[in-house]
């Protein structure tokens, strides 16, 4: 860290979330995020811009699962074509029986799942139930969906499933454009106080004018 400080002549370095950055180009302080990654799909409660770590819930149930579901279609056979035609499969042409296998199976007395196993909905659902009752509802009207990978019909059948709570799901920005946000503006103001102050002076400002 110091040799970059030094070799590119930053005055700082700040890491942030990428769960705090995609409330961020939301103009929100508090959501759940539903990240959708390669690994897995990780639910991450947010309130006033603090991550709830200790209620976060998680799945191996992850993009990858659904980019290899395409190979017993395909008909090429060197490497590029080979990732391009999965990627393009899993982006643009995966069944809404194959999303929902992937990541909301159901699960019954002869097919019991793991932990780590478990469908999206499920752990979203227990993961509602179990946050303080003074803070549920509004985490619970405020669904994030990160889209770092496109997945076919993913927030439809979420919706479809969680519905009988009482949920509102959106889709977040790109994260890079989240990022990018957040630099334009804090580079303008040139403030360099606590970064969830700032970021509140912001979206008030925001919603003022």
């Amino acid at each position: 860290m110091q040799k970059v400080l030094l070799d590119l002549g930053f005055k700082s370095i700040q890491f942030l979330p990428e769960s705090l950055l995609y409330c961020f180009g939301s103009g929100i302080r508090n959501a759940i995020i539903v990240d959708v990654s390669w690994e897995g799909v990780y639910i991450i409660p947010v309130y006033d811009l603090r991550i709830l770590n200790s209620s976060v819930k998680a799945t191996n149930r992850g993009y990858k699962n659904l980019h290899y579901s395409g190979s017993r279609n395909l008909d090429v056979y060197d490497f590029d074509s080979v990732f391009y035609e999965l990627e393009k499969y899993a982006s643009y042409s995966a069944s809404i029986e194959e999303v929902k296998e992937i990541f909301f199976p159901l699960e019954d007395n002869e097919h019991l799942l793991d932990n780590e196993e478990q469908s999206v909905s499920k752990l979203l659902v227990e993961l509602v139930q179990e946050l303080p009752i003074d803070i549920r509802k509004e985490l619970r009207s405020k669904i994030l969906i990160t889209n770092k990978f496109l997945v076919p019909h993913f927030k439809e059948i979420l919706h479809e499933e969680i519905d009988f709570i009482g949920t509102k799901i959106f889709s977040s920005l790109d994260v890079w454009q989240c990022t990018s946000l957040y630099a334009d503006y804090f580079s303008s103001v040139g403030s360099h106080g606590e970064w969830p102050d700032l970021l509140y002076s912001w979206l008030v400002s925001d919603q003022v004018s």
